[in-house]
């Protein structure tokens, strides 16, 4: 069986294995394939950006749709290589650990439940209600930090409220996409979290699904779309930024 941090200790305490594997952090991060210089450059790259376009409002000249997107991205990027830069990265080297007898029925249960899994799948009611009461801590983080990250990159989107757009309606279009893209995750979550599963809800978190589908093409079209129609001033690069060594 290939198990998991949680699922090896539970194996542990149930005496199915003799003791946990010993890997030191050393050993973990000789194994490593990323370094401190290649996460420090990446996040510097992330910086540039967002200055890019911070100097660019305060100097009152135009930016992209596109811009706005890509420091979105460089935000979220930055965040993410800032939280895993103590981590080890794609470190593949299997461990193996003979057990000292065949679990049970009941205890394969209870290992399978620590698995790892996936935002929002779950076959039946009566497994949700389970998983919900038993949620372990690292799930709801896990849960609690993908709808923040979904929120904080739409929220991005609010900057180019008042861009140049190609017409009014494409400008509408991008401020409705802009909010149901940050409201659509919240709600969702709070009917999974709220409602019991029935035909109705399945129906309503369809349509939520839908909703925050087609919101997100229409602002990956716009974004393209709209730089056929930028003003003159979009195009004049800030000349101190412009200086600055970065990594295309």
């Amino acid at each position: 069986m290939a198990l998991d941090a949680c699922q090896l200790l539970l194996a542990r305490e149930y005496g199915i294995i003799h003791c946990l594997p010993q890997v030191g952090e050393e050993e973990l991060q000789d194994q490593s394939k990323g370094d401190f210089l290649v996460k420090g450059l990446a996040m510097a790259q992330s910086i540039y950006l967002g200055l890019q376009l911070i100097v660019r409002h305060l100097r009152h000249q135009p930016s992209s749709q596109l811009e706005v997107v890509v420091v979105a991205f460089a935000v979220c990027s930055f965040i993410t290589f800032f939280l895993l830069m103590s981590k080890p990265q794609d470190v593949q080297t299997p461990r193996f650990i003979k057990s000292k007898r065949y679990p049970t029925a009941a205890e394969m249960l209870a290992i399978a439940r620590c698995a790892p899994r996936r935002l929002f799948h779950y076959a039946n009611i009566e497994t949700r209600s389970y998983a919900i009461r038993n949620f372990p801590a690292s799930s709801w983080a896990f849960t609690a930090g993908s709808i923040g990250a979904s929120i904080m990159f739409e929220s991005f989107h609010c900057i180019a409220w008042n861009f140049v757009f190609p017409t009014n309606v494409e400008k509408f279009l991008w401020r409705l996409s802009s909010r149901l893209t940050i409201l659509i995750p919240l709600g969702f979550t709070i009917l999974w979290l709220t409602i019991a599963l029935c035909a109705v809800m399945m129906v309503i978190l369809f349509l939520f699904g839908l909703g925050y589908i087609l919101a997100r093409l229409y602002a990956i079209v716009e974004v393209f779309r709209s730089l056929f129609f930028l003003p003159p001033e979009a195009f004049k690069t800030t000349e101190w930024l412009s200086a600055l060594p970065s990594v295309g």
